[in-house]
């Protein structure tokens, strides 16, 4: 049986080190990661942990930031990550925030997860909720 891990988070060396001093982090980080009450993880240690507890994949999900600029650089972060860990079948990328345009949103979908079936299926129903297209 595939084991898959279908909703996790990963950010950035300078946000898992510093949760608490993300400007413009907005509530929904504040309350799950600002006071360090949550665990991050590297993607080292993510995929080790994975292979520990027997898990085949993982998806990795953007985070709902406030600001452009944050949804980017963590986006740009998780293609890294998903690029990096391809060749090993164990991490997926996923995006579903309305904070970037479109065309950001499919072209980074498409890096991350590959194809038109994401868009048709996945992304296509969340863009015409999210965007009215």
């Amino acid at each position: 049986m595939l084991v898959i891990d279908f909703h996790t988070h990963m950010f950035p060396a300078r946000v898992r080190e510093n949760p608490s001093g993300v400007e413009e982090a907005g509530f929904a980080f504040s309350l799950m990661f600002g006071r360090g009450g949550s665990r991050m993880a590297d993607p080292e240690t993510m995929l080790s942990e994975m292979d520990a507890a027997g898990v085949d994949m993982a998806v990795l999900c953007a985070f709902p930031w406030m600001t452009l600029e944050r949804c980017a650089e963590n986006n740009d972060y998780l293609l890294e990550v998903a690029a990096a860990a391809a060749g090993m079948h164990k991490i997926l990328f996923a995006t579903d925030y309305p904070l970037l345009p479109y065309d950001r949103t499919l072209s980074d979908a498409r890096a991350g997860m590959g194809g038109a079936a994401l868009e048709a299926d996945i992304l296509g129903r969340n863009a015409a909720r999210l965007f009215g297209v």
